[in-house]
C-alpha cells in the first residue's frame, strides 16, 4: 500500500508538510481529501520509528482505495 503524502484541500493538491502546518495552526477541523477516492483523510506526523514517515490516513477505511489501509 502506498503511503499518501499528497491530498486535496480546497480544490488544490498540497503535500503532507503543508497540511501538517495548516492543521497545527488551526483551531477548527480542516477538510483534507484523498487524491484517489475523495474521502476524508487526516495528516499524521512522522513516528519515532524512522520507518513511519509523515502521511495521510483515511478517517474511515476505504477497501476500494489503494491509499487506504483496509
Amino acid at each position: 500500500m502506498p503511503r499518501a503524502i499528497i491530498c486535496i484541500f480546497d480544490t488544490h493538491e498540497i503535500d503532507i508538510d503543508e497540511a501538517l502546518q495548516m492543521r497545527d495552526g488551526s483551531r477548527s477541523a480542516l477538510d483534507f481529501r484523498c487524491v484517489e477516492c475523495g474521502e476524508k483523510v487526516r495528516p499524521h506526523h512522522a513516528g519515532v520509528d524512522v520507518e513511519i514517515r509523515a502521511h495521510f490516513e483515511h478517517l474511515i477505511r476505504n477497501p476500494v482505495c489503494s491509499r487506504s489501509d483496509a
